[in-house]
């Protein structure tokens, strides 16, 4: 997908999906995802550097990204399994919880074990999940 400007300076989408707003929607969610995991893998990266501060931003944005995908599958009109896909995202904000309540607790430790053996697995599946929902309408 491009992105330019013409000579009138408006914004214009080079996108096969651009004539469809519903399956542009949905190759942004994809994209988002995709982005959140790589966010995850850098909250994992930083707090095995001891970097807590930094993750601690970082998951600010990762739960706000998939909090933006959660608010778009509600909305998706392709026949996608919305129940489970949001079963797993509440799954998902549980865990985050959890994280959270160790972070207040400044249980470090407990944060990237936790972060590493349940969160990440967990936004995995979601995000597989969604990927089999949403491609077949990209096809």
């Amino acid at each position: 997908m491009a992105i330019y400007a013409d000579t009138k300076a408006d914004i214009i989408i080079d996108s096969p999906y651009a004539s469809n707003p519903h399956l542009e929607i949905s190759v942004k969610m994809l994209e988002l995802a995709e982005t959140a995991r790589d966010g995850l893998n850098l909250i994992d990266l930083c707090l095995k550097c001891g970097s807590q501060k930094i993750s601690l931003n970082i998951l600010y944005d990762f739960s706000e990204a998939i909090a933006t995908i959660n608010k778009a599958i509600g909305k998706s009109p392709f026949p996608i399994e919305k129940n489970l896909l949001e079963n797993m995202f509440d799954e998902l904000q549980d865990s985050l919880l959890q994280v959270t309540d160790y972070i207040d607790s400044e249980e470090w430790h407990k944060v990237r074990l936790y972060v590493q053996f349940q969160l990440i697995p967990q936004y995995i599946s979601w995000k597989e999940h969604l990927e089999c929902c949403l491609r077949p309408q990209l096809l």
